[in-house]
């Protein structure tokens, strides 16, 4: 059975936490002057950058990839155990950054210009998203994608969680989302998707599933087959409805009418598991095994071994603030984080 036991306070103020590394050895915080990198287990700062931001980790957790934050697009790559420079770079027009925790690239959004020509012949500058597939550690370009793409920032440009997939979702339509998979390794496009409705997209942790929901109705596809497997409309629910990635399946959580949070199997089409509660929780996560569920209501952290059956809870969670919870991606701690009072997170281990 899974039990909690608190092994780290961490507070430095302005600073709020911003995720762990794929390693799961080090946490990073941010705040609107500068940026740190600390040890999950002791809270020890390791490294900070002023006017600066950790983008994300390298698969393996050994580099990691500051934004300068400049108008320019200035960014390097730093090891993580010494903050040592491996290359630094510019990337005009740069919008975001997308690093996987499965795949050995960096994928750079950028905002470039392009002529296109009227109905009546005139020639106008409009602009578009391209995607650049760079190396951690060598100035090696694998590719570059040209997207559609209009989302602001890039927000249609998701990688999938195995990084199987680099998709561009088309958002321009007003009730129809359409989406071009391409290869996330060789760049090579693999299939176009067109779902029927618009709304919010989760993938299963293997890249196989993907579902598109849309208030209550859910549409799940096959990545394998392309093909839509299952059309459903959930039951109302009180509060959010999350979609939770687990390996092989996603999980459709909710608060129904009867006082339960039920997990149900997006593949399976089937209510896997129930937990009794009165009211909607504020936060509910999935460990990237599939093993562990932790939801936080109230002033309790509950913690549920799906596999086990067994359930275990921390009680004394200090309230105020928007609190989240957060697995780390090797499942053996368990950070609690709080945003209107930046840098209070607690880091809980699991035994």
């Amino acid at each position: 059975m899974a039990s909690l036991s608190l092994s780290l306070l961490y507070h430095q103020e302005g600073l709020d936490f911003q995720g762990i590394s794929p390693d799961s050895r080090v946490f990073r915080a941010a705040g609107d002057d500068a940026c740190v990198l600390c040890d999950l287990i002791t809270g020890k700062l390791l490294h900070r950058f002023d006017s600066a931001s950790v983008a994300g980790f390298s698969h393996d957790g050994l580099y990691f990839l500051l934004d300068h934050l400049t108008w320019d697009g200035e960014l390097s790559i730093h090891e993580t155990a010494s903050a040592t420079t491996i290359r630094a770079f510019k990337q005009q027009g740069l919008a975001r950054v997308i690093c996987s925790p499965s795949v050995e690239r960096i994928y750079i959004v950028a905002r470039e210009p392009v002529k296109k020509k009227k109905d009546d012949g005139e020639e106008i500058e409009v602009w578009r998203y391209v995607v650049h597939a760079d190396d951690w550690k060598r100035a090696a370009r694998y590719f570059t994608l040209a997207m559609t793409s209009s989302g602001i920032g890039g927000a249609g440009i998701l990688l999938s969680p195995g990084g199987r997939y680099l998709f561009d979702f088309d958002n321009r339509y007003t009730h129809v989302q359409r989406c071009q998979a391409f290869d996330a390794r060789t760049g090579e496009p693999c299939f176009v998707l067109d779902f029927g409705i618009r709304g919010g997209v989760a993938f299963s942790g293997d890249s196989r599933w993907l579902t598109v929901t849309s208030g209550n109705v859910s549409r799940l596809w096959n990545l394998d087959t392309q093909q839509m497997v299952k059309h459903t409309r959930l039951p109302v629910a009180q509060g959010a409805l999350r979609v939770l990635s687990a390996p092989g399946t996603l999980y459709q959580t909710y608060t129904a009418a009867d006082g339960f949070i039920k997990l149900r199997d997006a593949a399976a089409n089937k209510i896997k598991y129930r937990f009794p509660f009165a009211s909607p929780p504020a936060d509910v996560k999935l460990s990237r095994d599939g093993r562990l569920l932790a939801v936080l209501d109230g002033e309790t952290i509950y913690l549920y071994d799906l596999k086990a059956g067994a359930q275990t809870q921390y009680a004394g969670v200090q309230q105020g603030g928007n609190l989240t919870v957060h697995f780390s991606p090797c499942s053996k701690y368990l950070v609690l984080a709080r945003s209107a009072q930046p840098g209070e997170m607690s880091v809980f281990q699991i035994t």
